[in-house]
C-alpha cells in the first residue's frame, strides 16, 4: 500500500519536501479512515459510545501504522 500511493506522489510535480508531507498525509488519512471504519463495525456494538475506546480503536492505527510507518517507508522508498 505504501509503495501504491508513493508512486502516485513521486510523479507529481512538487519539490521533494512536499512529498514527503503529501505522503505522510495521505497515510495518515487513509489509517484514521480505517480506524473509523473499525470502529463503526466493531467498537460501537462492543464499547458502546465510549469516546477512550474510540480514540484507541481509531488513533493507535492512525499513530503507529499511518504516522511512523510512513516515515519508515520514506526511508526505504526515497532513496
Amino acid at each position: 500500500m505504501y509503495r501504491l500511493i508513493w508512486n502516485y506522489i513521486n510523479k507529481l510535480d512538487i519539490r521533494r519536501k512536499q512529498k514527503h508531507r503529501l505522503f505522510i498525509a495521505a497515510n495518515v488519512i487513509l489509517y484514521a479512515l480505517i480506524g473509523l471504519i473499525l470502529w463503526y463495525l466493531f467498537g460501537l456494538r462492543t464499547f458502546g459510545n465510549s469516546i477512550s475506546w474510540f480514540i484507541c480503536i481509531v488513533g493507535y492505527p492512525t499513530v503507529l501504522l499511518g504516522f511512523a510507518g510512513s516515515i519508515f517507508a520514506l526511508f526505504k522508498l526515497d532513496q
